[in-house]
């Protein structure tokens, strides 16, 4: 199969390597073809040659893995025993390791959910993060009521925002209209559409919200120096495209934030 390996800092490969054995699936576990992907923030660390501080030198997701660093994929089930997923499903989820960048990938089930063939791209690339997003905000306990501040409106931002609201929290001071604030503004109703999703959880680790002493666990990650960023008021489009041959070209702009990009999807 084909696959994109990192020679290096911000360098991939187009590499070929040998395709998963179907009989050799562990139970539990599926293997998909790879349909399309999305990058998130928390693959950029390792594009820029950095690990977190909890992975040691040895471990199995690593510099030079085939496939490595990508997570949030769509794609159709090859293999698998887990009835709510069978073979020709179209499945979103977490790519378990992250190693999303290449034809064949694997995951635990209970990490992937079906989705609707007819779905487009960019909703079903949405679930995953926003089962990232709600399994925080239930981890907060109740928000009916609460005030709630949202910094930055980034793609996670979005979701957070319209999580919280969904969920009863409230945005603002005393007798204002209030907004999540971010550079984009206010966010108003009807701005960010999210696709429905089945009420099947996705856990996920390594994210972060809260409200006074109210907070999710945070995965240590050793801080990148900060990346240039754009000319003040320079915008991208919110849904840039890239084939996954060229996930270098796409990995370097989403490593430079640009105002109105939220995610930066690969294509097969």
């Amino acid at each position: 199969m084909w696959a994109l390996q990192m020679t290096g800092p911000g360098r991939f490969a187009w590499v070929e390597v040998a395709t998963p054995d179907l009989a050799a699936l562990a139970p539990g576990r599926v293997l998909l073809r790879v349909e399309s992907g999305a990058i998130c923030g928390s693959d950029l660390p390792f594009f820029r040659g950095l690990r977190a501080m909890s992975m040691p030198d040895d471990d199995p997701v690593a510099l030079q893995v085939p496939g490595f660093p990508l997570h949030e994929v769509v794609g159709e089930v090859v293999a698998g025993d887990d009835p709510d997923l069978p073979v020709g499903a179209r499945v979103v989820g977490w790519a378990d390791p992250m190693v999303g960048l290449a034809e064949f990938c694997e995951s635990d089930a209970h990490q992937l959910v079906a989705v609707p063939a007819e779905t487009t791209v960019s909703e079903a690339l949405t679930v995953q993060p926003l089962a990232c997003v709600l399994g925080t905000l239930r981890s907060l306990g109740d928000l009916t009521g609460l005030r709630v501040a949202v910094l930055g409106l980034g793609a996670f931002g979005l979701l957070f925002a319209h999580g919280a609201k969904t969920l009863g929290a409230r945005f603002g001071g005393r007798g204002g209209p209030g907004g999540p604030v971010g550079r984009g503004g206010a966010l108003r109703d009807g701005r960010a559409g999210l696709p429905a999703v089945h009420d099947r959880p996705v856990p996920q680790g390594g994210h972060a919200a809260g409200r006074g002493d109210r907070r999710a666990p945070v995965r240590p990650v050793r801080r990148p120096r900060a990346p240039a960023r754009a000319p003040l008021g320079a915008r991208a489009p919110r849904d840039p495209r890239f084939p996954m041959a060229a996930a270098q070209h796409a990995f370097e702009p989403a490593s430079v934030p640009v105002r109105g990009r939220l995610k930066i999807q690969l294509l097969v």
